[in-house]
């Protein structure tokens, strides 16, 4: 499969720098994944003063595609934090702006997920991991 994008590689370096700097906890099984996609916004999203427009949009709806982010980042957190990004059952994403450059990149949780009915009453231990660049 050839990359469509020429800054995916430094994308999965950042993200897999991130989780090795992590507690080496594995999740085996059935797992539930956030990724939130935080983006710089563009200086045309601020007036002349510095202050957010209005029409500032809370969304990033241009490219990176969200599923092409979302593939980058799980395949990275296989062997890394989950033992293979097929167990991920439950997903939620979403990419927004920021206004500060420095909180740019994506926070993802990930929590096991009950395997067994009998499970399902046990209480699942949360592991967020935060990737800032």
């Amino acid at each position: 499969m050839r990359e469509s994008s020429k800054r995916l590689p430094a994308w999965r370096q950042a993200v897999r720098q991130a989780v090795l700097r992590l507690e080496p906890t594995m999740i085996v099984g059935p797992v539930c994944a956030h990724f939130e996609f935080r983006f710089a916004r563009p200086k045309s999203h601020f007036t002349g003063r510095g202050e957010l427009k209005v029409t500032a949009p809370i969304y990033h709806c241009s490219r990176p595609d969200l599923s092409k982010l979302v593939r980058a980042t799980e395949e990275e957190l296989t062997g890394r934090g989950i033992e293979d990004d097929a167990r991920i059952s439950v997903i939620a994403c979403s990419k927004t702006y920021c206004s500060d450059p420095r909180e740019a990149g994506v926070t993802i949780t990930v929590a096991p997920l009950p395997f067994t009915i009998r499970e399902r009453s046990k209480e699942a231990h949360l592991v967020t991991r935060t990737l800032s660049h």
